[in-house]
């Protein structure tokens, strides 16, 4: 099964090669999947067949980033309801929003909270 790689030294394309994929030249057009770490080009996906597959979508940094992530949750809730929504994530980015997240780690409910942090 062919497969189009253009990560470098990357765990997923050791697994696909364990699999039973190959890889191929980016010049061959004979491919099952695309797998890239960097966004792919709307003249790639334009081509692509029925059976051809890409792991990238145009934008689809605004979910696999965290913060544009959040920010586009807390978009659409202040748009659609947050009723609409069982998850209501908090972000803040640092430093620019570090009063803002000092002033809610003061109040005592969330003195033992969890957080993410990166």
């Amino acid at each position: 099964v062919p497969l189009l790689d253009t990560t470098q030294g990357c765990l997923v394309e050791d697994i696909l090669l364990s699999h039973g994929m190959n890889k191929v030249d980016g010049n061959d057009l004979k491919y099952n999947l695309v797998w890239t770490d960097s966004p792919v080009r709307k003249e790639l996906l334009a081509g692509l067949h029925i059976y051809q597959k890409v792991n990238h979508f145009p934008q689809s940094i605004e979910l696999c980033d965290e913060d544009r992530l959040c920010r586009n949750v807390q978009r659409m809730m202040r748009l659609k309801g947050d009723q609409f929504f069982t998850m209501k994530p908090l972000l803040y980015v640092l430093p620019q929003e570090l009063p803002l997240l000092r002033q809610h780690l003061k109040s005592p409910e969330n003195r033992h909270a969890t957080w993410i942090v990166k």
